[in-house]
């Protein structure tokens, strides 16, 4: 029996289901009265009247979001999926601005009940996972997954283990993907309460359509079985209106002749989209296809860590296994713009792995090469492979992006666009490129001023303009710099490119150099093939004394990248060579990044301060020189180095090349 006075707390078990407007803030802006009541439209018509169908109680609404449990985890994802179908079909004939689109996050656990509303970790993961979700799609946690597998015709995208804010434990996360099915399976007529603990059911499976996710988030499927007799015929992509509850739209049937011929083209999505095709066994021995085919899932997973890139999973990229394809094909009916393709071969215990990366839209190759590696340990081997391939592909693709970029007409400049060309700005490192790189950056914010990635490139220019003496006002730059980078972590807080590039930031301009490699290392927890991630753990580390580790964290990037320019890594390198009394080995380093990069005050301070320290004042001098003719400013302005020691090592090396001149 309760003492008196105590109030009951109420616990139990339920599927979590947390859902926001993406961009919310932007379509209110633009359109205040219009945005409101299409949303309104919206709840009634469509989101409202799906929960209560599948049993749902709405806790709490917000202004763009809402709150609601579920006793079935099946219900809370079926309700989801038919959710953003039916919203994704509301929205096809609007322009892209004015859409309405969700994003979902769906857990399950156990919640504190109490004045009708919940509390508890289930509830605060629901809510970080719908973060994590694109605009139009879904995020659940391992243990939805595993309880709707099999119960639903849906695939699961696993984006691996997640560190979510606030939560304690990090978060292993799928990414939902409508798989089928053509006409919606008869729901069983009771169904079990939700389990507290893992099992799974199968219950009976209709025939089943592949889905992709075009850019305007409408679901197209690309094929279906065909009988025997007649495997892999494609049917078109335009044939079924996206509808999870299911039935193939009236305007023609899965077997009418307007299905004959090839598969329309899938619209390419708004961010790089990439397949990787299953790579073809060409060693002659049938047992190492499961070699093979981890190898890619292995790569799959990887380049899944890449935030701005588009990955097809494997369910998808699969169905080719076995086929000779032509990859323009491929690119049509997965709706992506680039493919991965290689092969296998092994050789005693050895084993030659090979991959190609092709432009299908230009029929061009971007990157190819080969990893040979030992056979003892497959599983080392795999993810070796896996990570190497994907820091090689990030940087290639994003170079093709931006000079794709570039060819477009002025006058169509989305902030993506304008994002890419500061990206191409950047290099090689001068005063008028910085500014122009901000300037495209502060376009590309003004378009939509919580585009992360954006916000923290345009935090980096202030520290180099601060330090290379080019900015006008320095108190005010630091100012917009700090500004700027905590925007970005905020709009951001799980994007790799986001974390590092903050990070380097502010700690620049001051803070707990501890507390920035923590954002660093978390960036490469997310991606460990995140090749810039590496070079700013590297320029940390030297901030941080610990310059053995910046070397070999910088050249990590270098390995992840081998076409990356030099010039800004080795200018690193030569800095942390410098910091360990190494002068004729940073002196090397740092000519090195001169000649690739010669605009770059930084390297020329580094390296007059170790030719003061080896006695060779010429030639110290005579980089002095050359530095004078970049910038004015020829001593550095509180340099970010957290050791006494080492500031004044730096210090007195330029002191003592400038001579008298400063």
């Amino acid at each position: 029996m309760e003492p008196a006075g105590q109030a009951r707390v109420e616990r139990r078990l339920a599927a979590i289901l947390a859902a926001d407007v993406a961009g919310y803030s932007r379509l209110i802006e633009a359109d205040e009265e219009g945005t409101l009541r299409r949303l309104k439209v919206l709840r009634a018509e469509i989101i409202d009247p799906k929960i209560a169908h599948h049993k749902g109680r709405i806790v709490k609404t917000t202004g763009d979001g809402l709150l609601v449990e579920f006793a079935s985890v099946v219900d809370a994802l079926r309700c989801a999926a038919e959710v953003q179908a039916a919203l994704a079909e509301s929205n096809a004939p609007l322009p892209r601005d004015r859409r309405i689109q969700f994003r979902i996050g769906i857990n399950v656990g156990d919640i504190v009940v109490e004045d009708g509303d919940i509390f508890g970790d289930g509830v605060n993961v629901a809510a970080r996972l719908e973060g994590l979700a694109e605009p139009g799609g879904i995020c659940i946690s391992a243990r939805v997954q595993e309880d709707a597998t099999g119960r639903l015709d849906l695939a699961f995208e696993d984006m691996g283990e997640q560190a979510l804010k606030n939560i304690a434990r990090p978060v292993r996360v799928y990414r939902v993907r409508p798989e089928g099915p053509l006409s919606n399976p008869p729901r069983p007529e009771s169904k079990s309460p939700l389990r507290p603990s893992g099992g799974r059911g199968r219950g009976p499976r209709s025939g089943r359509v592949r889905w992709a996710v075009p850019r305007t988030g409408t679901l197209a499927p690309l094929t279906r079985p065909s009988p025997p007799g007649r495997r892999g015929e494609r049917v078109k992509s335009a044939s079924f209106e996206p509808n999870f509850a299911g039935k193939p739209s009236e305007r023609s049937s899965p077997d009418s002749p307007a299905q004959a011929g090839a598969a329309e083209p899938l619209p390419l999505p708004d961010k790089p989209s990439i397949a990787v095709l299953p790579f073809a066994n060409i060693s002659g021995d049938p047992e190492q296809e499961y070699f093979a085919d981890g190898m890619v899932e292995e790569i799959i997973t990887a380049l899944s860590r890449i935030r701005w890139l588009f990955v097809i999973a494997r369910n998808s990229s699969f169905t080719y296994k076995g086929q000779a394809v032509d990859v323009k094909q491929v690119g049509r009916e997965l709706g992506v713009r680039y493919v991965l393709e290689g092969s296998v071969r092994k050789a005693g215990g050895r084993v030659r792995i090979t991959a190609q990366l092709i432009d299908v839209l230009g029929g061009t190759h971007l990157w190819a090469d080969r990893f040979d590696g030992s056979m003892e340990d497959v599983f080392e081997l795999q993810d070796k492979v896996a990570v190497s391939v994907a820091g090689v592909i990030e940087p290639a693709l994003q170079a093709a992006e931006m000079r794709r970029s570039a060819a477009r007409p002025t006058t169509d400049l989305s902030a993506y666009d304008l994002y890419l060309r500061a990206l191409a700005a950047f290099y090689p490192n001068t005063k008028d490129r910085i500014f122009e790189a901000l300037g495209l950056l502060e376009q590309a914010i003004a378009i939509d001023r919580h585009y992360g990635p954006a916000l923290a490139w345009a935090a980096l220019c202030h520290p180099t303009l601060v330090r290379d003496g080019w900015a006008e006002e320095p108190g005010t730059s630091r100012c917009k710099a700090i500004d700027l980078a905590r925007q970005a972590l905020e709009v951001g807080e799980n994007d790799p490119r986001i974390l590092a590039n903050a990070a380097v930031v502010l700690a620049h301009f001051g803070e707990d150099i501890s507390a920035m490699i923590g954002l660093v290392d978390r960036a490469l927890a997310l991606n460990p093939s995140y090749a810039r991630g590496w070079y700013v753990s590297g320029v940390l580390r030297a901030y941080a004394s610990q310059p053995a580790l910046a070397i070999e964290h910088v050249e990590t990037s270098l390995r992840l990248s081998p076409r990356e320019r030099i010039g800004t890594p080795l200018s690193v390198i030569g800095m942390a060579y410098f910091l360990r009394r190494q002068f004729d080995e940073a002196a090397s380093k740092l000519l090195l990044s001169i000649q690739d990069d010669p605009g770059r005050p930084v390297s020329y301070r580094y390296l007059a301060a170790c030719y003061a320290h080896m006695g060779r004042l010429d030639e110290a001098r005579a980089i002095v020189a050359r530095l004078r003719a970049i910038t004015p400013q020829v001593m550095p302005n509180d340099p970010p180095l957290r050791n006494p020691e080492d500031r004044e090592l730096f210090l007195s090396g330029v002191r003592l090349a400038a001579g008298d001149a400063t």
